[in-house]
């Protein structure tokens, strides 16, 4: 793809983002993690698609490195939270049996020194048990020496009482 039309496709990403997310364009997936030795869910994975009127459905890498160089991608992690957290309820409101939630978050959201506080509120705000939750990095952000960074993932754990990967 020629640069004029990547930029093009980036504004177009960019200017409808905010549009995408309220208007459910931004959806969420569970996909069941089954342990192979009893065959129960042992987790579930948390993947989101953008599916656009004009693109069709993108996968992340599709739109967040576009959300990240451009100081959006923490709006996309609290709202995939947040839609977590709306799941988590639901199924626990029709008596489902809830496997731990792993959601993906990016490392640049911890460029905010509140973003661990946000997770904090919604989830306090949800009362979904906080073991019900688990947040991972993806390998590549993982190897980021930051010790800001460093910080708030131990913030972050410490709320959490769960591993980051």
């Amino acid at each position: 793809m020629n640069n004029g039309l990547l930029e093009s496709r980036d504004e177009y990403l960019l200017s409808n983002f905010e549009r995408a997310l309220t208007g459910g364009r931004i959806a969420i997936y569970s996909q069941a993690v089954v342990r192979a030795s009893n065959g129960k869910v042992c987790e579930e994975e948390l993947l989101v698609r953008w599916e656009d009127p004009v693109l069709g459905v993108l996968n992340p890498n599709d739109f967040v490195p576009v959300l990240e160089r451009n100081g959006l991608v923490e709006r996309l992690d609290l709202y995939i939270v947040e839609k977590a957290l709306e799941n988590i309820k639901k199924q626990a409101d029709v008596g489902v049996n809830i496997a731990t939630t792993s959601i993906n978050i990016s490392l640049l959201d911890f460029q905010n020194q509140n973003f661990v506080k946000e997770i904090e509120s919604r989830v306090c705000a949800s009362n979904i048990p906080k073991s019900k939750i688990a947040f991972e990095l993806s390998e590549s952000t993982a190897l980021i020496d930051n010790h800001e960074t460093a910080t708030q993932l131990l913030k972050l754990k410490k709320f959490t009482m769960h591993n980051m990967m």
